[in-house]
């Protein structure tokens, strides 16, 4: 028996992401879960967002930049080490690529029984040369330095297997894939929560049809092709384009310029905790990403009874059926994301009935609950094989 379970009864787990946002969106529903079997602490850089995270653990706050940072990130690899090594932790869990890097070394130097990673889509996939190597081989160090590799997509975990990136024998997605799932009473479809978004949202022609992004306001989010599709003058004229997410690149000062006329049409809603309202508010979600791990907001979408449009990418093809649940196509090809869109608004019929099957699709495949006894699960089994 360990020294935590003297301590507290309970095994004791470290949750490591850079920032608190991750763990809000992520790991709430697994703290929640797993809080009755598990001490639970989540280490993240406060930055105010941390209020939100489950009251179900505690919280350590360890600065972790997203850039890469030498005299920083050493000063966080000491501080976590130290922080793992006093608290007696059974597993070590990360999420994010440079939480991943400085918890993979923390924890090794600590000697933590169970250490895990959870990749969500590589940075390096669209970098080229010097940069790419150097990421790609920081996933490489991060695989190598832990004791079990979980992916959220089975197309991504393939890839990271081709690239040879990670080690087959030792990676895992929980059943077909996804971090955190889906609340499919939280997100459903809701005409009253509908017509009341839409009145917030200033939206108030019934035959309107909105498209709706939810997400990082980044060129590799594909940001560029959908504003140039919905600027075009071949896109169907009833439309609405919502975006909701942070505007990290600035895209905010560019988009009056790049919409012209169209800037009428378009609403920008920089934060929610309440997702699914702009869910339920609109007739097709679009995600034109350039790279994703998996789309959580696909199955939040599909949830929602919303069809999906989205880039034909690895993680994307998981968590999208083509031709029942959604329509993909070519990443970055605008004259075929307005094709794609417009084939949706100009039929009804299939809107519903694509909207229907993504519902029951997230059902089946992608409730939080299930996720999250499949969490619970591989735990159980990697702390089984690692004799503790």
């Amino acid at each position: 028996m360990t020294q935590a379970l003297k301590h507290s009864g309970k095994p004791k787990l470290c949750f490591v992401v850079s920032a608190p946002m991750t763990a809000v969106a992520f790991l709430n529903g697994h703290i929640d879960h797993l809080s009755s079997d598990f001490e639970v602490t989540v280490v993240c850089s406060f930055d105010g967002g941390e209020k939100d995270i489950s009251k179900n653990s505690s919280l350590k706050n360890i600065p972790i930049t997203r850039n890469i940072s030498l005299i920083s990130d050493l000063k966080a690899t000491y501080s976590l080490t130290r922080f793992l090594k006093q608290g007696d932790f059974q597993i070590v869990h990360s999420l994010t690529p440079k939480a991943g890097l400085i918890t993979a070394l923390a924890g090794w130097f600590a000697k933590i029984p169970v250490r895990i990673h959870w990749f969500t889509g590589q940075v390096w996939v669209l970098r080229s040369g010097p940069p790419r190597t150097l990421l790609k081989n920081m996933d490489r160090l991060i695989a190598n330095l832990n004791t079990s590799l979980l992916v959220d997509s089975h197309s991504q975990r393939d890839f990271l297997v081709e690239q040879r990136v990670i080690n087959p024998t030792k990676v895992h997605v929980l059943g077909s894939g996804s971090v955190c799932g889906v609340d499919t009473v939280r997100f459903r479809p809701s005409p009253e929560m509908r017509a009341l978004t839409r009145v917030e949202l200033g939206i108030s022609d019934p035959n309107a049809h909105i498209i709706l992004f939810l997400g990082r306001l980044t060129r590799d989010k594909g940001i560029d092709t959908l504003l140039h599709a919905f600027s075009s003058q071949t896109l169907r004229r009833n439309s609405y384009l919502v975006m909701v997410g942070p505007d990290e690149e600035n895209y905010m000062a560019r988009i009056p310029r790049v919409l012209g006329e169209r800037l009428e049409n378009f609403r920008y809603i920089p934060f929610t905790v309440e997702a699914e309202k702009y869910m339920a508010a609109s007739d097709i979600f679009c995600l034109p990403s350039l790279r994703e791990g998996f789309g959580l907001s696909i199955i939040e979408a599909g949830a929602s009874g919303l069809p999906c449009v989205a880039s034909r990418i690895n993680g994307v093809t998981d968590s999208i059926k083509e031709g029942e649940t959604g329509i993909l196509f070519q990443p970055g090809n605008v004259d075929e994301l307005i094709h794609s869109l417009n084939s949706l608004l100009k039929s009804p019929d299939s809107r519903i009935e694509m909207g229907t099957q993504a519902r029951t699709r997230v059902q089946h495949l992608w409730t939080s609950q299930l996720l999250q006894k499949r969490l619970s699960d591989h735990y159980s089994m990697q702390v089984a094989q690692s004799g503790q």
